[in-house]
């Protein structure tokens, strides 16, 4: 019995060795082998192949300013308006016309600093911000730019590019007859402009009876001539002045009525 057992031990272990010997086929991969795998593969990948980069995109940026405001019409009678934005660094000049009833206006423009002015379509008045320059800042809404001064003198506010106010304006001119306190003194001719309200004027010396002006702006003109003593003569009618006018108006009534000499006048 102990003989049969050796043996049955010894062919155990024999075949225990055989066994080890043998070629093994190869295992079924499972699931769990099956994403190493992959796993593995894609890691090898991603060191041997250059990987783009993407930076998260940026919400736009708008690259214009919004201006708004009022805009004012000197009376019933003005009816359009142009408005010109000017960028003070570059010059560059933006315009936009307005006419009624609009009595808004908004515009887009590149970030600087900017003045704005309007002028009717025949130049007889200008109009102005009142305060001045202001900024205009990209994103932003730059509000309250009204265009509402008109308290300003004709040269006082800018010409657009391309007008040229002596092919906007015209002369005014006429003798000074018929006074009848004495010899001509020295007189002072004021030209005053209906539409707007301005006026000029001009000296002649003692004893010349004529008077010219040049370069005044398109309106109707009433023209008047004064004494030291405040005589008043004036033209019998309110006379046009177009661009490149040359109005006659001679000073030939001296019935009165007229107002009286602008202060300031020497």
């Amino acid at each position: 019995m102990r003989l049969i057992r050796r043996i049955s031990l010894l062919v155990g272990i024999a075949a225990l060795v055989l066994a080890c010997n043998l070629p093994r086929a190869a295992p079924t991969p499972g699931d769990e082998t099956v994403a190493t795998m992959v796993q593995q593969t894609m890691s090898a990948l991603e060191l041997s192949t250059p990987q783009a980069t993407s930076t998260p995109s940026a919400s736009p940026t708008p690259n214009l300013g919004e201006v708004s405001g009022q805009v004012c019409y000197r009376n019933s009678a003005m009816s359009q308006l142009t408005l010109y934005f000017t960028n003070t660094a570059t010059g560059a000049v933006i315009d936009i016309p307005v006419s009624r009833p609009q009595t808004e206006y908004r515009i887009l423009l590149e970030p600087g600093t900017y003045t704005v002015y309007g002028w009717p379509p025949d130049y007889s008045i200008g109009v102005l911000h009142e305060g001045g320059a202001f900024q205009v800042i990209a994103g932003q809404q730059t509000t309250g730019i009204d265009v509402c001064d008109w308290s300003h003198g004709p040269f006082d506010v800018p010409y657009p590019p391309g007008y040229s106010p002596l092919t906007g304006s015209g002369s005014i001119s006429g003798g000074i007859y018929g006074y009848p306190y004495g010899s001509l003194p020295n007189m002072y001719v004021v030209a005053r402009n209906q539409d707007t309200g301005y006026w000029y004027w001009v000296g002649t010396p003692m004893g010349v009876a004529w008077y010219s002006f040049d370069e005044l702006p398109a309106g109707h003109y009433q023209v008047v001539a004064y004494d030291i003593d405040g005589h008043a003569g004036g033209c019998l009618t309110i006379v046009v002045v177009s661009g490149g006018s040359s109005v006659t108006c001679d000073v030939v009534d001296w019935s009165g009525g007229y107002p009286p000499m602008p202060a300031g006048i020497p």
